[in-house]
């Protein structure tokens, strides 16, 4: 992945249902900040703890659905990552 989208350490990255971090985990060295979003806040704080103990610190753990990605601000990425999440999103309303 990292060869073929050429990424070098910079820009943003969005993964979207991140769960516990599966993808934020091994992809977050390629990338200068990562958004980390999931629904469930337990969640969320699994995948914090993951990163802390990894020593990875360029993640922000945001509580939202895909549908909420349009009022939540977060500006531009280089990637987005849907992982195993993406048959859960309404696609209708994206």
């Amino acid at each position: 992945m990292a060869s073929e989208l050429s990424l070098d350490g910079t820009g943003q990255m969005l993964d979207v249902g991140c769960g516990p971090g599966v993808l934020v985990l091994p992809l977050a060295r390629l990338f200068d900040q990562v958004t980390a979003l999931y629904p469930e806040p337990g969640m969320l704080q699994v995948g914090q703890r993951r990163c802390r103990q990894a020593g990875v610190a360029n993640v922000r753990w945001v509580q939202g659905v895909a549908e909420d990605i349009a009022t939540l601000g977060f500006g531009s990425w280089r990637v987005v990552t849907f992982g195993p999440s993406f048959h859960r999103v309404r696609r209708g309303r994206l």
